[in-house]
């Protein structure tokens, strides 16, 4: 009886065997790199999971798709987290913004295992008060600019000065340019929003608007 050969390497294989010594070893070798890469590709997605559960106040984390309002239902439904937007949810309070903000997060840390970021509008101005106590200013911003998914909530509740108004500026503009992903929730329409950005600096008031006209897909609570 004639010999056959590896269909791995094209070797001559011994009586019995349908693949070589070298070649199951590769084969051993490569599923163990792909269950690897499987295993790290799961514990990457559950810890940005679990870091953007943490980010958000225990009572959002309590939220399920069927609490919510019905038009917040079908904007967390049909949300697609590899698709690239930023948002604008708005809407009179208890109107779901923030729960939706945060299952919209969640749907973005399972798509990319990657974590949110949130903030209050108050914790962004806490935020960037101790970056200047701390001389870290422009490492905080940048941060902001650069994580993968931010949310702001409650934008226009914020106790707004000039200095303030231009970081907020600095990571919209910054991040809708790289098409990174910024939820915004407000209970302001665009026109009262640039109007409360007018009365601390009027030539930044229309541009800031502009961007979330243009760029941001809008859903109302």
């Amino acid at each position: 009886m004639a010999s056959e050969r590896c269909p791995g390497c094209g070797g001559w294989l011994a009586e019995g065997l349908t693949l070589c010594t070298p070649c199951k070893a590769s084969q051993r070798a490569e599923a163990d790199r792909a269950k690897d890469a499987f295993d790290s590709a799961a514990k990457a997605r559950q810890e940005a999971l679990e870091r953007t559960n943490g980010a958000f106040p225990e009572v959002i984390r309590e939220t399920a798709l069927d609490t919510l309002p019905a038009k917040m239902q079908e904007t967390a439904r049909g949300y697609q987290p590899g698709a690239k937007e930023s948002w604008v949810l708005f809407g009179p309070t208890r109107s779901g913004k923030t729960r939706t903000a945060f299952l919209m997060a969640l749907a973005y840390a399972k798509h990319h295992a990657k974590p949110a970021t949130f903030l209050t509008m108050r914790g962004f101005e806490a935020t960037i008060e101790k970056s200047f106590r701390d001389k870290r200013h422009a490492e905080t911003v940048e941060r902001l600019i650069g994580c993968p998914f931010l949310v702001l909530d409650d934008f226009g509740k914020e106790k707004l000065t000039e200095r303030l108004a231009v970081d907020l500026f600095a990571i919209i503009d910054e991040r809708t340019a790289d098409r990174r992903p910024t939820i915004i929730t407000t209970n302001l329409t665009g026109d009262l929003l640039e109007a409360r950005f007018a009365t601390v600096d009027p030539s930044m008031a229309e541009p800031m608007v502009a961007r979330l006209r243009e760029f941001f897909r809008k859903a109302q609570g």
